[in-house]
């Protein structure tokens, strides 16, 4: 999950935007804020306008301590297009732009992106029905053998890939067949989860 936190000396360009209250309650609520504990938490932050010297109070998701990661994993090539983009059309600093552009970005082999993306599905499965105490040990194990593309070798991140793999692939089974019930039924895939799919589909193998 993407999100800020406090880093000494690190600085976040970007765009402010003034939302209606009901489009920041949609917003809040796409990004989980509708459940019983989540993912992230609402912080006021003071923003510089380019060549302003007076603070813009605003709020900002961060992540909660719960649901963040002991390791940073890189973001898709998809995600960070769609930053770099926004950050043309926006005229964010040039310097901040190429470190954009710089960022290294996931590399994860397409067996691995189908397995985690038919997982997906068992794990808003347990959401939905309040287990999520699973789906987070799940999670840890994951993340646990997780070794992003800029800090391994090639022999070391395939091994990290194929253990969890392992540990996906039960669990990509179900929800491969709570997919597969879904679509019999004709539900349609929620906006963020459609979001989540195309990204894991169009990936970046290595």
């Amino acid at each position: 999950m993407a999100g800020i936190y406090p880093s000494p000396n690190s600085t976040i360009h970007g765009a402010l935007a003034t939302l209606p209250r009901e489009d920041y309650e949609n917003l809040w609520m796409s990004e989980g804020g509708g459940m019983d504990k989540p993912s992230y938490e609402e912080v006021e932050v003071e923003c510089y306008k380019y060549n302003e010297v007076t603070p813009v109070k605003a709020i900002a998701f961060m992540a909660r301590p719960h649901a963040r990661l002991k390791n940073d994993g890189d973001p898709s090539r998809r995600y960070m297009r769609m930053l770099i983009n926004g950050a043309s059309e926006l005229g964010l600093e040039q310097e901040y732009q190429k470190y954009l552009k710089d960022l290294v970005t996931d590399a994860t082999p397409r067996y691995l992106r189908m397995i985690a993306i038919n997982h997906l599905f068992l794990t808003s499965w347990m959401f939905r029905t309040k287990k999520r105490t699973a789906a987070r040990v799940i999670s840890n194990a994951v993340n646990y053998f997780y070794l992003s593309s800029g800090n391994s070798t090639f022999i070391t991140r395939r091994i990290s890939q194929l253990l969890q793999a392992i540990v996906l692939l039960p669990g990509a089974l179900v929800g491969s067949f709570i997919r597969a019930w879904g679509w019999w039924k004709g539900r349609e895939v929620n906006g963020m989860m459609k979001i989540i799919i195309d990204d894991g589909e169009e990936g970046g193998d290595e």
